[in-house]
This record gives C-alpha cells, structure tokens and sequence, in this order.
C-alpha cells in the first residue's frame, strides 16, 4: 500500500495539467481524501492523453469523487475509470446523479 495522500495527488495532478505521454496510472489504495480527489479532477479536465485511471480503495469522498464525475463532462481521452472499494462508501450514494 503506498501512502501519497493529498501532497502526491496534487503534485500527480500537475503532472497530469502537462503530460503528453502516460496513458495508465494506478493510483489505488494512496491515502488520498477530497482535497487530493479535487486536484486529481482539475487535471482530468485538461488532460488529453490519459486512458486508464484506478483510482480506487481511496478515501475521497463526495467532494473528490464529484470533481473526477465532473471532469468526465470535458475529458475524451479517459476509457476506464476504477472507483471500487472494499468497504460501502457513503459518497458513493450521493453521487449517482451523474
């Protein structure tokens, strides 16, 4: 399990804002809350190249899941998306309007 939290999600996410290359990140099981979630989203929304996003058994909540939903409004390039947990996650139940 590797522990990124928030600082690594948004340093990953400005990576993201410039990358012209990576195709697959695997950011599963990192730590990562709302605030890592939003900038992860942020990116996603500008981002053209990125095909594969796990980014699941994360704590985000409704706040970061709703950033990454949000992105998928303007993001063409991402074909598979991984938000699966182990555990039943209220936030999951607040965002099925999307």
């Amino acid at each position: 399990m590797n522990q990124i939290g928030n600082k690594g999600a948004e340093e990953i996410g400005k990576m993201l804002m410039r990358n012209n290359t990576l195709k697959k990140l695997y950011l599963g099981n990192n730590s990562i809350r709302s605030e890592g979630g939003v900038c992860i989203g942020d990116s996603l929304k500008v981002n053209s190249t990125l095909r594969t996003l796990w980014i699941n058994n994360n704590k985000m909540g409704t706040k970061g899941i709703k950033a990454i939903f949000e992105s998928l409004k303007t993001n063409t390039s991402l074909t598979k998306l991984n938000f699966a947990c182990r555990k039943p996650h209220n936030a999951t139940q607040n965002v099925n309007q999307y």
